[in-house]
């Protein structure tokens, strides 16, 4: 991670700072630990925040991973910044004109993205070694192609073969699949494909088929558009079959040891060890006519106030857990009666942290508000409960 170290003995800083399209406008200090504070800074619009930390012979500052910013964007910003202490050391260095420089989606702009999208759309979730992902994206460069997935080190291996390969139309997310599938619009997309997801059968509410995201799949996909599972778990194949046949607007097809043209390592595996595959596609029969109405999720708050007395009383609040959802708060900042709340809330499947900066009275959320699902949701009436305090 990009960051510096600094003397102890360095001068206090004189906000705001300014340098081009940076600005450092002011820090805020931690009220739970005296040792660190966040630095309030934006390039142009975006607003982010560096973490500075004192330990016992320097200061540590580096970038606060809740407000992301482009590597290379982040390094600069930490190099003007560096230019006001005496610098110990750093990694701060330019990178390489041959790195990488395909990125993953952010969640904050997924919602744009779809929105804007006007190709047809593809989806695998969980596309581990990213085989038939590149595959499918390569056969199909009329429509837009998304890899969602949580195993960094599968994406940043799809990312370094999408700019090989020059993909325009491959897309990556990390993310739970679950989770984005649930703030998508209605028949939104053509396919949908999970290929060896972890059967979890000694823990089956982890997952990714279950009656909800089948639900949720149907809801997304076109008419006739269809979900393919494929599996070696013959528990996994019987029990997503049972939830299919459940369901009264889908069309089933089966297939066994079915030979596809592309073969991923897993699967190649389990072919020389002459394991049965099971292929469950669910099509999607009828346009869904439940209305999408994620947007109804509003994610803004009702004027609050706080003083040094109630933001005692939130941070001694202990993590509140309810069916689905949580919310704790982590710590809070201050500078002149203005705070910044650091937090980890919303769905269980996929938490997010992020900030709150009550100023004004006016509380809202740095750059970007937790995915619009339904638990996440909850989650945010529930902070917001916790911050007027009102009790839960």
């Amino acid at each position: 991670m990009p960051h510096f170290l600094a003397k102890l003995d360095s001068k206090p800083l004189e906000y705001p700072l300014i340098r081009g399209d940076f600005c450092f406008h002011r820090e805020f200090l931690s009220l739970k630990h005296p040792t660190k504070s966040c630095v309030y800074a934006s390039f142009k619009d975006r607003i982010f925040l560096l973490q500075k930390i004192r330990r016992s012979g320097d200061f540590l500052i580096k970038s606060e991973k809740a407000t992301p910013l482009k590597r290379e964007i982040l390094k600069q910003a930490l190099r003007i910044y560096s230019q006001s202490f005496e610098v110990i050391s750093h990694n701060l260095q330019k990178n390489s004109k041959h790195a990488s420089q395909k990125k993953a989606l952010d969640l904050e702009t997924f919602e744009d993205f779809i929105q804007n999208n006007q190709a047809p759309i593809l989806i695998e979730i969980g596309f581990g070694s990213g085989r038939h992902l590149i595959e499918l994206a390569k056969n199909n460069p009329t429509t837009t192609c998304l890899g969602i997935e949580i195993h960094t080190p599968s994406i940043a291996q799809a990312l370094k073969q999408i700019e090989l390969l020059d993909l325009k139309n491959l897309h990556i997310l990390q993310g739970d699949g679950r989770l984005v599938l649930e703030s998508m619009p209605n028949y939104k997309c053509e396919k949908i494909f999970v290929h060896f997801p972890v059967p979890w059968n000694e823990k089956k509410h982890r997952r990714v088929l279950s009656e909800k995201f089948l639900n949720e799949a149907l809801r997304v996909l076109k008419s006739r558009g269809f979900l393919e599972l494929r599996t070696d778990d013959s528990l996994y194949f019987e029990d997503s079959l049972k939830l299919a046949l459940k369901n009264f607007q889908c069309e089933i097809e089966i297939k066994k040891n079915a030979q596809i043209p592309v073969v991923s390592k897993y699967e190649a595996r389990w072919n020389k060890l002459k394991k049965d595959i099971y292929d469950l596609r669910i099509y999607s029969l009828e346009l869904n006519e439940t209305p999408f109405d994620n947007h109804a999720f509003d994610f803004s708050f009702d004027t609050i106030t706080m003083s040094k007395k109630s933001v005692g009383a939130i941070l001694k609040t202990p993590k509140i857990i309810q069916e689905g959802y949580f919310v704790h708060v982590c710590n809070i900042y201050e500078n002149k009666g203005d705070f910044l709340v650091e937090l980890s809330m919303g769905d269980f499947d996929w938490p997010v942290r992020l900030f709150v900066l009550l100023a004004e009275n006016k509380l809202f959320y740095l750059n970007k508000s937790p995915l619009k699902t339904l638990n996440n949701h909850k989650a945010h009436l529930l902070l917001q409960n916790i911050l007027s305090q009102k009790g839960v």
